[in-house]
């Protein structure tokens, strides 16, 4: 609904609107391509920390914090679902003001509002990146960006192959890895796009005990581990068991 409302309100104010995103399928296939095992694990720490103890993270010691910040920013989840689509959006959003411009000019008008649709999850990023890369200030409070500030566009929107390095068996545990988190993360029609985007896994398929392992690991083994947090920093954990 937020986008329909978007769209009447954009069309009211004679805007221009820019959703600019790239296309889903190569983020995920980005995405599943630049993690093993071991670093998808290191994402499910980080949305595991967002999710369940970020409201009790300022409460602990100084040594848990640092372990949980540090192991927020080792997240290739992050980096690539979000961050790099932060980049994306803000180069759609400055393309297509800067072609509204140029069409205003050609015909002699003032040129419209150009407004992004983007997501919550966007909007923090989007305001650092367009502070680093202004170039001037407007006077209406916004600023102009550097084309040549932002990471290049091109490579962003290149779509990896699916296999990412290691064994079959590695690949598909780290995937199931990846789709708890986004699960954790996004609401259930974004997990079912990612699996859609990736291919059915069959229990006749080569690794798919891993996926399945895996899967049982994340999903029931770890969230409910009687014998403490688990998938946390040890540093984290020991604070919260205290």
């Amino acid at each position: 609904g937020g986008e329909q409302l978007a769209y009447v309100a954009t069309w009211l104010a004679s805007a221009r609107l820019v959703f600019g995103d790239r296309p889903k399928n190569t983020t995920w296939r980005r995405l599943a391509a630049a993690v093993d095992a071991a670093s998808a694990d290191r994402c499910y720490t980080a949305a595991n920390l967002e999710r369940y103890y970020g409201e009790l993270l300022p409460q602990l010691s100084d040594k848990a914090q640092a372990a949980a910040a540090a192991a927020a920013r080792d997240d290739a989840w992050n980096d690539v679902a979000i961050m790099e689509r932060d980049t994306v959006l803000l180069h759609s959003l400055r393309e297509a003001a800067e072609a509204e411009e140029a069409a205003a000019s050609a015909e002699g008008r003032e040129p419209r509002a150009v407004v992004g649709v983007v997501g919550e999850s966007h909007v923090e990023g989007m305001l650092q990146l367009a502070a680093s890369a202004a170039v001037s200030a407007l006077p209406t409070g916004g600023v102009v960006l550097g084309a040549d500030k932002l990471e290049a566009l091109e490579p962003l929107m290149a779509e990896s192959a699916v296999e990412g390095e290691g064994s079959t068996e590695a690949r598909l545990a780290a995937r199931a890895c990846l789709e708890m988190v986004t699960a954790m993360r996004c609401n259930p029609e974004v997990v079912e796009d990612m699996q859609e985007t990736l291919g059915d896994v069959m229990s006749t398929d080569e690794g798919a005990e891993a996926y399945a392992g895996a899967f049982w690991l994340y999903g029931e083994a770890l969230p409910g581990c009687a014998a403490g947090p688990a998938g946390v920093p040890p540093e984290v954990a020991d604070d919260l068991r205290c």
